[in-house]
């Protein structure tokens, strides 16, 4: 028999767990490490994918869905206009979640949501309701970075009957519809 050793000895140990730590940092601060035009942007992409969700579901529930933004806390949500029981029958008025709060990502805020009628606001809860056919009414809807308001800003489009939502980089002015438009 040879006088081999098996094992690893102190010094080899130390840099795979260097290593590993090395690869765990990194990874791990990959994510908090975003630039913020990427937060932005994921903002805004997050919004327009749970708009077209929750109007895809009111279409297939056949029930109407309750949208609210939260735009002095940044956040927003989905529910029903009513309680459901377990089996998803109608109890009577209330709320049944269907999307709880769902803030944007760290640092960034919402500004004004623009409606078709020239209107808009600029604070407080908004809420919007998608009915049974996925429509919703037309909005305007501006998230942006309150470090650079002037030029880290995207405006998601909202269309009250095509369930896409356009995410346009910058600020676009909201267009009123008028009767000129349908004819």
């Amino acid at each position: 028999m040879s006088g081999h050793r098996r094992g690893f000895t102190l010094i080899e140990m130390m840099v795979a767990i260097a290593i590993i730590g090395l690869m765990l940092g990194l990874s791990l601060g990959a994510g908090k490490a975003l630039l913020p035009q990427e937060r932005l942007k994921s903002s805004a992409n997050d919004l327009a994918g749970t708009l077209l969700q929750m109007r895809t579901d009111a279409i297939s529930r056949r029930m109407e869905i309750i949208f609210t933004y939260d735009l002095t806390e940044n956040r927003y949500k989905a529910h029903l206009p009513y309680e459901l029981d377990d089996e998803g029958h109608i109890l009577g008025p209330g709320e049944s979640p269907v999307r709880d709060w769902r803030e944007l990502e760290e640092g960034m805020a919402f500004g004004s949501i623009y409606f078709a009628d020239g209107s808009a606001r600029e604070d407080g809860l908004v809420a919007l309701r998608i009915t049974p056919l996925g429509r919703i009414p037309p909005h305007d809807v501006v998230v942006y970075n309150p470090d650079y308001p002037e030029t880290e800003l995207f405006t998601i489009r909202v269309s009250g009957l095509s369930l896409a939502s356009e995410i346009v980089d910058g600020f676009v002015q909201p267009e009123i519809i008028e009767d000129a438009h349908f004819r």
